[in-house]
């Protein structure tokens, strides 16, 4: 027995050899998300509701793209998310290809009301239709 060795082991001493990593993540302080939306509250309001769902949910940015006014309900405060918009292309699916609901805090509900009403806003005063993403150009 003293003779055997873990295939585990070998595996971790071959992965380091190779350099196959999962790249860190290396998420924002508390601190460093106050200033982020901090910031695009006052310069771009637009763009609040995009970095605030992203930080309070977890959603890759692809996802947060690929979501539309449809995903969310606010009744019981949830987004579902289905789709992501990747490489100028919209993709029915996800990253690891699972559709999955997300709940929502009151704070992004209450900013996803503003954010509806302010685009349907600037929809009507540039007599463009309202587009079904949340996030768009």
């Amino acid at each position: 027995m003293a003779g055997l060795t873990n295939p585990a082991l070998r595996l971790g001493k071959l992965l380091r050899e190779t350099g196959d990593k999962k790249k860190r993540v290396h998420p924002l302080l508390p601190t460093e998300q106050a200033t982020l939306l901090a910031a695009t509250r006052r310069s771009s309001p637009r763009y609040h509701l995009l970095f605030l769902v992203a930080l309070r949910t977890g959603l890759r940015l692809s996802e947060c793209f690929g979501v539309q006014w449809a995903d969310f309900d606010l009744e019981v405060r949830t987004v579902t998310v289905q789709r992501q918009f990747r490489e100028g292309r919209l993709l029915d699916r996800t990253k690891k290809n699972k559709v999955r609901v997300v709940d929502l805090s009151r704070e992004v509900c209450e900013e996803f009301r503003a954010h509806r009403a302010r685009m349907q806003r600037e929809a009507l005063a540039t007599g463009r239709p309202l587009s079904e993403f949340v996030f768009h150009n």
